[in-house]
């Protein structure tokens, strides 16, 4: 009887045991998700962080990109001002030259004709 009760008490500890190893093992598991939770998170913020900062990188590269364009614009359009004014400039010097030298031909040929 005694060894009988024996085994019953070792059986039962024996279930104690494969219970408490049980729910030890449940919440290690349930820690372990928990973690990984945690993990797949803070990866997807850090994803969505890297995202919003490379939209803002090319938004601002797009935005230079853009002012450089802008620039690039005016300056032509400025050279070509300063092109249509030096060409200005040219023909009213040969027009004068042109008026200078026909006013020379006619004196010329006024004080020939005297």
């Amino acid at each position: 009887g005694a060894a009988d009760s024996a085994k019953e008490k070792a059986q039962e500890a024996k279930g104690a045991a494969e219970q408490k190893a049980s729910e030890l093992k449940g919440k290690a598991d349930g820690a372990v998700d928990a973690a990984k939770g945690k993990a797949q998170e803070v990866k997807g913020a850090a994803e969505q962080k890297g995202a919003e900062l490379k939209g803002k990188a090319e938004g601002a590269v797009d935005q230079a990109k853009g002012k450089a364009q802008e620039a690039k614009g005016a300056a032509e359009q400025k050279g070509s001002e300063l092109k249509d004014k030096a060409q200005g400039a040219v023909d009213a010097a040969k027009g004068a030259a042109a008026g200078a030298v026909a006013a020379v031909s006619q004196k010329g040929q006024e004080l020939k004709g005297k």
